[in-house]
């Protein structure tokens, strides 16, 4: 039952000196092989972005292959709010990848992030997101979530934090490790909202299930872990992420 909580949970961001070398670094041979003068716009304008400044040190393939995908959408009859939910998506991919091994203050920053988040659509009204931290992009709707402009800087700021402090050979915690400080956070979900609406974060692309209530539930346990003394909060949310 633990490792199943683990991952419907799962499913609710070098060096510090790059900002001004990496700017003028050359891109690879297929970045610079831009197709149009939009491309090339785009190109430039992320390059001056610090956390894509980061990404391209880290991952120049990953850093392609998103001006790959613009280049792809960009000729669409798509908005650019379709393009950059795109773009984010595949963002969001890569970084939870490498949460569970980046410092305790990228992870933590990752949580904070997904709780404000949830706050944000409810506070304009809009249903939640249950892909959290960047919505899944539909090229035939644009029904979204709207971020704020804070929202996504905040986004990119833990992007940069969690690839520059990603560690491949991070050890993972194990559920003895971190099972004693979540026990009473699940144990308060099931006061809270039941049983079985607690299990509901499991099947949480059902479209028959409560969304709101599900992201409520997911919002509850992100607070409830942020509530734990640093560390503790780090490794348990590092489990619960975790592959």
């Amino acid at each position: 039952e633990c490792e199943s909580l683990r991952h419907s949970a799962a499913k609710v961001d070098i060096d510090d000196d790059i900002a001004s070398t990496d700017a003028a670094t050359a891109l690879s041979p297929a970045t610079r092989a831009d197709s149009s003068p939009v491309v090339a716009q785009f190109v430039q304008s992320i390059s001056n972005v610090r956390a894509y400044q980061t990404l391209r040190k880290f991952d120049p393939v990953f850093f392609d292959g998103l001006v790959n995908t613009y280049e792809k959408l960009v000729g669409q009859s798509l908005s650019d709010k379709q393009v950059n939910d795109a773009l984010r998506a595949k963002q969001a991919i890569l970084m939870g990848q490498l949460l569970p091994r980046a410092s305790d203050d990228a992870i933590i920053s990752y949580a904070e992030l997904i709780v404000d988040q949830l706050d944000e659509f409810q506070l304009y009204g809009t249903e939640p997101c249950l892909k959290l931290l960047v919505p899944p992009s539909d090229p035939d709707t644009d029904t979204s979530p709207i971020y704020s402009e804070k929202t996504k800087e905040r986004e990119l700021e833990t992007l940069d934090i969690i690839l520059r402090t990603y560690n491949a050979d991070k050890r993972l915690p194990a559920q003895e490790d971190v099972w004693p400080d979540l026990d009473p956070i699940f144990a308060g979900l099931f006061d809270a909202f039941g049983a079985d609406n607690v299990a509901a974060m499991e099947n949480s692309y059902d479209p028959r299930i409560d969304r709101v209530l599900v992201c409520n539930v997911s919002r509850a346990l992100y607070s409830g872990v942020l509530g734990l003394p640093k560390r503790k909060a780090a490794n348990a949310l590092r489990w619960l992420l975790a592959p």
